[in-house]
């Protein structure tokens, strides 16, 4: 497993998705189970932190493969916080974004993940 899933805060207000190391793309539809049983019995939406910052690591096909985080789409997410220093990926997923259809949520993208927990935290305060 090339993945991580846990909350960001105390409150269970986001989930915190982390690759890790030389992650592939049957582990972007491997974490879709456990992403949905985390979320099952809240009765609010939540956010999406998806955290590539572990390392500079994409696997081939990005391409042909990206229209996999689609399959995320559950009514209780509400949005995609991407955690992405690598300008190549950052890039890429701008572009598919700004595709119909796109990542079929909104999405924030930030350098660190320090930066999408004050996003959090803020939309916590409204």
């Amino acid at each position: 497993m090339a993945y991580e899933l846990e909350w960001l805060d105390n409150t269970q207000t986001a989930l915190h998705l982390t690759f890790i190391g030389n992650w592939g793309w049957r582990d972007v539809e491997n974490c879709r189970p456990p992403i949905r049983n985390m979320v099952a019995d809240i009765s609010r939406e939540v956010s999406l932190v998806v955290d590539f910052n572990t390392d500079f690591w994409i696997p081939g096909g990005i391409e042909l493969n990206l229209p996999r985080f689609n399959q995320y789409r559950n009514p209780k997410i509400k949005e995609l916080i991407i955690v992405v220093a690598n300008p190549f990926l950052r890039n890429v997923m701008v572009i598919y974004s700004k595709k119909p259809g796109g990542f079929g949520y909104p999405i924030r993208m930030v350098a660190s993940l320090s930066a999408a927990r004050q996003m959090v935290d803020e939309a916590n305060v409204q």
